[in-house]
């Protein structure tokens, strides 16, 4: 899946410059999506992502959500992926809208896992096997549990 959307993007070099060629070889650009939709540059790229803008909106979502929290998302937290991109939907597919003041603060529990927060002697972090930073798990970022 990535290959295309690179070669899509392949005249530009790794500083943003655009180019024909490399080394003397004319760039082809072109690539096939997994729909059939034929990628031959940017502007088609762009095409292709607008085509599923809500597969895109998701993955991207997804994504900075997990990142944020410094986790793998778990399918307990797909409501709230699906809330967040709901909102960028009617914010013309931005995740902030402008004049929103930075948006509305959403977080997603550590608790909806249903996990617990330490190992088997109750005092360190299950994932990292130390003992958690003072204030909390360094895993599930809520307070550690005695």
């Amino acid at each position: 899946m990535m290959d295309p959307i690179g070669f899509s993007l392949e005249n530009f070099d790794a500083l943003g410059t655009w180019r024909t060629n490399d080394s003397g070889f004319r760039i082809d650009p072109s690539g096939t999506m997994f729909d059939g939709a034929r990628l031959n540059g940017p502007a088609s790229l762009r095409q292709a992502v607008l085509a599923h803008s809500d597969l895109f909106l998701e993955t991207i979502g997804g994504n900075l959500l997990a990142y944020g929290m410094g986790r793998v998302l778990e399918p307990s937290d797909m409501p709230t992926v699906r809330a967040v991109v709901k909102e960028a939907a009617r914010n013309n597919n931005r995740f902030l809208s402008p004049g929103s003041g930075g948006g509305e603060e959403r977080t997603i529990s550590n608790e909806t896992s249903g996990r617990k927060c330490t190992s088997g002697d109750r005092r360190c972090c299950r994932r990292t096997k130390k003992p958690p930073r003072k204030g909390g798990c360094r895993q599930y970022g809520r307070p550690q549990e005695e």
